[in-house]
């Protein structure tokens, strides 16, 4: 079952599919963008979601496509990815994981939205390289049609930093949508999957998680974003590893597993195409 599903991503003599018409710009690992492929994952062995998802997007529509992965790891988007509307706060560096051996100061100024602004530099570069006909063999024009946001673990394992998530990724929407100048921009809200439907742990880990998925569904279906952004659910596809078998990195990688990430890339293609489809329909119906 599980070779007829993914047969796709082999060709005739047993390799991966090396997709041309759609790239990946992943600057934290590579300067210019790489045909999709397995192995544009934190290391060269491995994949995230973006192999999937980038299949589905490129399937239906016309032309080539290009995807910006910003995958720093680590980071929260209390301090990393701070959104500049959030201006600054009064967090420490012990907040941040430093060592409690280290005397406990305040974060400068300048790490607030440190990664939201590198972002914003990635984006800039690839639209960049685009417009210089680097990417598409000579081909200049582009229209942004989304985001996929899948992030959450290092803000809600901080009780602090989970209270203001809510406020915090609201006002990341709202200042990206005002950065890339696309007021109505698709934005898919991946859920913090780990651990499953019923994230198992102590008592309050699991309570903190269950809180964070809870903020994540609520931003994607308030009022303000209604119709223009998505709640994807992941822990549908978390699955325990047994003990002894291979993994990457743990419960909060998912294990490393190929099928979950294969299936939470489907997922963000599918809901981001299903949003461009219905934003696009609303634009029609308002201007008839």
């Amino acid at each position: 079952m599980t070779r007829a599903r993914y047969k796709h991503l082999i060709d005739e003599e047993n390799n991966f599919v090396s997709r041309e018409d759609v790239k990946i710009y992943y600057p934290d690992r590579f300067s210019t963008p790489k045909n999709l492929l397995v192995g544009l994952g934190s290391t060269s062995d491995l994949f995230g979601p973006e192999l999937e998802f980038g299949r589905i997007v490129a399937n239906m529509y016309d032309g080539p496509t290009l995807i910006v992965k910003a995958a720093y790891g680590g980071m929260d988007l209390a301090v990393d990815f701070r959104p500049p509307s959030r201006g600054f706060s009064n967090y420490t560096n012990y907040e941040q994981g430093v060592s409690q051996d280290v005397e406990e100061q305040l974060i400068g100024a300048e790490s607030y939205g440190k990664y939201y602004n590198l972002t914003m530099d990635a984006v800039h570069d690839a639209v960049s390289m685009i417009e210089a006909g680097t990417v598409f063999n000579g081909s200049t024009t582009w229209d942004l049609k989304g985001l996929v946001w899948f992030h959450g673990w290092n803000d809600h394992i901080n009780r602090r930093k989970l209270d203001e998530y809510e406020e915090n990724l609201k006002s990341l929407i709202r200042d990206l949508r005002i950065d890339l100048n696309e007021s109505e921009l698709p934005v898919v809200i991946g859920e913090l999957g780990q651990g499953g439907i019923h994230p198992e742990g102590s008592k309050a880990v699991a309570a903190k998680t269950v809180d964070m998925r809870r903020i994540q569904r609520s931003v994607a279906h308030c009022d303000e974003f209604r119709n223009t952004t998505s709640f994807a659910m992941t822990s549908t596809y978390f699955v325990e590893v047994g003990e002894g078998d291979e993994q990457y990195n743990g419960g909060y990688h998912y294990y490393g597993r190929a099928d979950t990430f294969a299936q939470i890339g489907q997922s963000f293609g599918q809901m981001i195409v299903q949003l461009m489809e219905d934003i696009s329909y609303l634009a029609v119906a308002a201007g008839s």
